[in-house]
């Protein structure tokens, strides 16, 4: 079978359309999506060159930022305890003897510590340590008889306490034999676990070991 010069170049021209079909679909296609890949990749990159030339330009005020960060989470920790044990609820109900007048406390009972809050730092790079620090409450009830003017001045001494604390509730009774106010007070003492600082020991020389009049509200005298 006889091709003509025609049908040749007719055949030559359509082998010539399907490998100009093919090279677009295979070649030039591909290497427009890959050109757009790139272009959005370069385009991500350089967002974040800006926002890391930005940084480099402010360096010294982030740095600032840091210090007084640093400084003020110091102070705030500064103002917590480490840690909350039954001497210090026990003290606690002697101080109030000593510095609130007409104040008799009878019973100081602790209760379970509770997380109230933990903070956690991110790395900043993968070699770095993450800080940690965990918020605790422990509740203290407090069983006490005071005057009126007691009542109010215990809530003062409480609030301006060294360690941080607060008064959850408060039940208060007039006894018309005495006089005074029977109370009992639900206070909530904090102490927060991760910092550097230390925990401070109570002072007890003023209670005797195994004294079962730990408030001195008993007369032993007679």
């Amino acid at each position: 079978m006889k091709v003509s010069k025609k049908e040749l170049y007719l055949l030559l021209a359509l082998v010539g359309v399907i490998v100009a079909v093919c090279a677009f679909q295979f070649g030039f296609k591909k290497i427009n999506e890959k050109t757009a890949v790139l272009r959005t990749e370069t385009e991500t990159l350089e967002s974040e060159v800006k926002y890391y030339m930005a940084i480099k330009d402010n360096i010294d005020t982030y740095q600032q930022g840091i210090e007084d960060s640093t400084t003020k989470i110091a102070g705030v920790l500064n103002e917590f305890p480490v840690n909350v044990l039954s001497e210090d609820a026990f003290m606690l109900g002697r101080e109030l003897e000593k510095n609130v007048p007409d104040t008799f406390v009878s019973s100081a009972t602790m209760g379970a510590n509770v997380n109230v809050y933990t903070a956690t730092s991110h790395p900043v790079e993968p070699t770095t340590i993450p800080i940690s620090y965990a918020l605790y409450r422990t509740e203290l009830s407090l069983s006490y008889t005071t005057s009126y003017e007691g009542v109010k001045d215990i809530f003062d001494y409480i609030y301006d306490h060294t360690n941080r604390m607060a008064v959850d509730n408060v039940s208060l009774s007039y006894d018309s034999t005495t006089g005074l106010l029977s109370a009992t007070s639900m206070v909530n003492m904090y102490y927060v676990l991760g910092s550097d600082k230390q925990y401070s020991q109570q002072n007890l020389s003023g209670v005797g070991i195994g004294t079962d009049n730990i408030f001195g509200t008993i007369d032993t005298s007679k």
